[in-house]
């Protein structure tokens, strides 16, 4: 079984209605996480992440929505309570929420392409080798490619599960890592064991 990638555009907020309907599928923990959140675009990404990893699940392994729960590992890595064959990973960035489904460890991300301090990032947070890709290239393409490695280096820490901790550590050849700009001035990497 290769990963599967299901994909949502938020063109506008959700609804206070439609917000508080889709709120009841969301377990205790997740509403009360979700209600903290300052930004109202947080609170909508947030909801539809869970959402869509539910409805991902239930398609993909037949599981009743209803039966699909989540908890977290004790580095924040989502799982499927009880159900070990089951993986799953969630990235939101913009207006655009993703999740990757796999039998197997999965990590997802998605970055919006902005032009923050693009070379001040790299210096910071990639590993030799990424910054010699990164410096190397063409300045004129040098914004795809820091977000090329920047979501294959997160979506590499998500299939891990460790959190930031391994930041500098360079992605293990064991993994298989695909890249793609998946929307306009979007970015999406999947890793997954080879």
């Amino acid at each position: 079984m290769n990963p599967e990638v299901f994909a949502v555009e938020l063109e506008q907020g959700i609804d206070a209605s439609t917000f508080d309907f889709l709120l009841q599928f969301v377990q205790e923990g997740k509403r009360e996480h979700i209600h903290k959140m300052k930004i109202k675009r947080d609170k909508d990404l947030s909801l539809t992440g869970d959402i869509l990893a539910k409805l991902a699940i239930k398609k993909v392994f037949g599981i009743p929505f209803a039966e699909i729960k989540f908890d977290l590992t004790q580095a924040g890595k989502p799982y499927v309570f009880n159900r070990c064959d089951v993986h799953f990973n969630i990235s939101h960035s913009g207006n655009r929420v993703v999740c990757a489904v796999h039998d197997k460890p999965v990590g997802i991300d998605i970055q919006k392409m902005k032009e923050p301090r693009l070379e001040a990032l790299a210096k910071r947070f990639f590993t030799q080798k990424e910054q010699e890709c990164f410096f190397s290239t063409p300045p004129d393409t040098r914004k795809v490619q820091f977000f090329k490695i920047w979501t294959a280096k997160e979506s590499y820490i998500k299939f891990l599960g460790t959190g930031m901790k391994d930041v500098k550590k360079d992605i293990d050849e064991s993994c298989v890592i695909r890249t793609s700009l998946l929307f306009p001035d979007y970015v999406v990497s999947i890793c997954h064991e080879r």
